[in-house]
């Protein structure tokens, strides 16, 4: 960490942690307001591989009841209220407070392991809005740590399938591939979000469902999010098997429940998702006779409007401070207790 000069003196000293990547590195950029007034300096070094820190004004620290920080981890938007003491230093917030869902919030089967997705040099992780051209032609998948099972599936899902009764939605398979075998030897790719090194998943055998790209139509939602699972499959019986099969239907596909009878539901090793954006105008809905429903896997779409994506497309300052400021108020009560 660079120095600092003796008028700024960490009066609190706060740490930021977000996982086990730096921050710089993910696509979806985490977002960090504070009361301007009351920070002295942002810390463009690392103290660790992932944390940054910034420093209290100390002349102003003096009656700070609460620190309040709006972080926005991909669609999902935290409020964190720091309760500052004049006896204490530093404040930590780890990785538990600052969570990143590999998975969007509420699907299920979850998981909080990065799966690597790449199309090209260009980057699909933890919720990023991709270009639907860049995503017609199948991925490359792998896992930055080694994996010990023998065989493994991935699937891909469309959760934001509209439907005649919005904001309801429904699903669709974009891809199913059994018998995937992970490559002893690593492999370092050159990304649009960095450098990494992985252990790729590759299989000479048929897919269950061949890749279909992204598509998303001119309705409501217009941003679609595009799930990926690695699925341990090493000790998969033939029932299982067939149950896999059951994919190959794409339209209203439940994973949840697939993974389940197929009795792999606890077997996810790694997830990851990422949207793409029809640029609109939305179309009016046509009625139909349609009763699909969303099934046990789907989330309904995100508030966050559509023309807001993570990573690529920035989101306003001037929104940011709002949510600060909203926060600083409904914690008044909060502080006065300290």
């Amino acid at each position: 960490m660079r120095s600092l000069s003796s008028d700024m003196v960490p009066v609190a000293l706060i740490s930021v942690c977000i996982g086990r990547k730096p921050w710089h590195q993910h696509p979806n950029t985490l977002h960090l307001v504070v009361q301007t007034n009351l920070v002295t300096s942002i810390n463009a070094e690392f103290r660790s591989s992932n944390c940054f820190e910034f420093v209290l004004n100390p002349h102003l620290y003096k009656g700070l009841r609460a620190l309040v920080i709006t972080c926005r981890s991909s669609l999902i938007w935290q409020i964190i209220a720091i309760p500052m003491h004049r006896h204490i230093l530093a404040v930590s917030l780890s990785s538990a407070l600052v969570a990143w869902a590999k998975t969007p919030e509420g699907f299920e089967p979850a998981s909080n392991v990065d799966l690597i997705v790449a199309y090209g040099e260009t980057s699909g992780l933890n919720g990023v809005d991709l270009a639907k051209s860049l995503t017609q032609t199948e991925p490359t998948v792998g896992t930055t740590e080694p994996l010990t099972g023998k065989s493994y599936a991935i699937i891909m899902v469309d959760i934001d399938i509209p439907t005649a009764s919005p904001p309801t939605t429904g699903t669709f398979l974009h891809w199913a591939q059994a018998d995937l075998t992970p490559a002893a030897q690593t492999t370092t790719v050159k990304l649009n979000d960095g450098e990494r090194v992985i252990h790729t998943l590759t299989t000479t055998s048929n897919a269950i469902a061949d890749y279909k790209g992204p598509a998303p139509p001119a309705r409501v939602p217009l941003s679609h999010r595009y799930i990926e699972l690695l699925v341990d499959t090493s000790d998969i019986t033939a029932d299982g098997t067939a149950a896999l099969q059951t994919l190959s239907t794409r339209g209203g596909v439940d994973v949840n429940a697939v993974l389940t009878t197929a009795g792999l539901a606890n077997k996810v090793v790694a997830g990851n998702f990422f949207t793409v954006t029809n640029p609109g105008p939305a179309a009016n809905a046509k009625k139909s006779n349609s009763t699909t429903t969303a099934p046990t896997g789907a989330v309904t779409p995100s508030k966050v409007p559509s023309g807001i994506s993570s990573g690529i497309k920035s989101t306003s300052l001037s929104n940011t401070v709002l949510m600060g400021a909203m926060a600083v108020g409904f914690l008044g009560a909060f502080a006065s207790s300290f």
